[in-house]
């Protein structure tokens, strides 16, 4: 049946336009259709639930799938969606919003979604509950659609395109809350680090020297040249600011 759709689609508008599959929660379409010659691009839905894949874990491994194809989280966790769809484990903010976006723009995604419970449905005031915490014209102001206006900006000012995802360049990269993505271009490293807790690089794996190092704040979009050390062994840290949960910040050396 799906692929029936999908020649229907491309015998009705000539393959003008992009084709892939919304998969189901916490999965892939590469999991099913990967080698279809119709799927333009892979979307994984990393999903609401908990415990749920690592969005980073999904990205890599498709991006790493042959024929090679791009990827994108076409559906992470929406800001103030209830976590696992239980209100009683509180829900998800901007903080697990910038946890996604960012982690798989350094994987390798193609492009990013950003969702807000209360607005893919238009929840009406009438119609706000634990479970749609807001109407969809306050949610448009969440703090959570902020931070992608300021990532929005980033990439914008940032060649992404140019990028190679390298996880690998981060020593004994902790695969848990902790986990650093990493990409790099011919000058450049770009770090996401997600509770400001500083790394050590694999210096042998970079095609140059680092010479200079800028903190950037996904939080409200600035940048500082004076809070990043880096060390000639390879530590990267920010002497003097607190790490954990909020405390995420992207690092260009």
């Amino acid at each position: 049946i799906i692929d029936a759709m999908a020649q229907g689609l491309h015998a009705g508008d000539g393959g003008k336009f992009p084709i892939t599959l919304h998969p189901c929660g916490a999965n892939s379409s590469s999991a099913f259709v990967h080698d279809r010659p119709w799927l333009d691009f892979n979307m994984m839905q990393s999903g609401h639930g908990k415990p749920s894949p690592h969005c980073f874990d999904m990205l890599i491994s498709d991006y790493s799938r042959s024929p090679t194809k791009p990827v994108m989280d076409g559906e992470p966790c929406y800001e103030d969606h209830p976590i696992n769809f239980d209100a009683g484990n509180g829900y998800y903010d901007a903080y697990d919003v910038r946890l996604a976006a960012y982690r798989n723009l350094f994987c390798g995604a193609c492009g990013n979604t950003y969702g807000h419970h209360s607005i893919w449905g238009f929840r009406c005031e009438d119609e706000r509950s634990a479970y749609y915490p807001n109407n969809w014209e306050t949610a448009l102001h969440r703090p959570g659609a902020e931070n992608i206006r300021i990532y929005a900006d980033f990439i914008t000012d940032h060649p992404w395109y140019t990028w190679t995802p390298m996880p690998e360049l981060v020593i004994d990269n902790p695969h848990n809350a902790a986990f650093t993505a990493a990409a790099v271009t011919d000058d450049t490293v770009y770090l996401y680090l997600p509770v400001g807790v500083g790394v050590k690089l694999d210096m042998d794996k970079l095609p140059f020297q680092p010479t200079s190092s800028i903190l950037f704040s996904p939080q409200d979009g600035t940048y500082d040249e004076n809070a990043v050390l880096l060390r000639d062994d390879g530590f990267v840290t920010l002497p003097g600011r607190a790490a954990g949960r909020y405390m995420d910040a992207v690092i260009i050396l």
